[in-house]
């Protein structure tokens, strides 16, 4: 069984000048994540699991674009996550097939994590169908 979370990133740009990095202006993105239902029922954990699966997602996109851009030294850092739980009538409404749009630089904003909080970005429109408990 799964639970379905809307998680509210705060991510940065961070620019390196004169050997510091200094973080751009802030801005809030809409991810949805369906974690394991162990998750949601230990509440307490569930916070800093969020957090650490973003932090993931975004040292993993940052070796991409690294790769991409190898001379471009900023990096995109998440500064704070806020997990949210949909309700049974939330997530029979999908708001992930709606706005607002993942950022520029990811292809989804539906991620499937897994109880080792490893994770698979999917496509909005299979967000639902890759849980086989629905």
């Amino acid at each position: 069984m799964a639970e379905f979370l809307a998680v509210e990133f705060t991510v940065t740009l961070m620019t390196l000048l004169d050997e510091a990095y200094f973080p751009n202006e802030a801005r809030q993105f809409t991810y949805y994540f369906r974690v394991p239902a162990a998750w949601v029922a230990d509440g307490a954990d569930l916070a800093p699991r969020v957090n650490r699966v973003a932090q993931a997602m975004y040292r993993d996109l940052g070796a991409e674009l690294r790769a991409a851009e190898p001379n471009d030294l900023s990096y995109l850092a998440v500064l704070g996550t806020t997990p949210c739980v949909l309700t049974p009538a939330e997530v029979a409404t999908a708001p992930w097939l709606g706005p607002p749009r993942p950022p520029v630089w990811e292809p989804t904003n539906c991620v499937v994590i897994q109880a080792d909080g490893s994770y698979t970005k999917v496509p909005p429109a299979q967000f639902i169908a890759e849980d086989p408990s629905r």
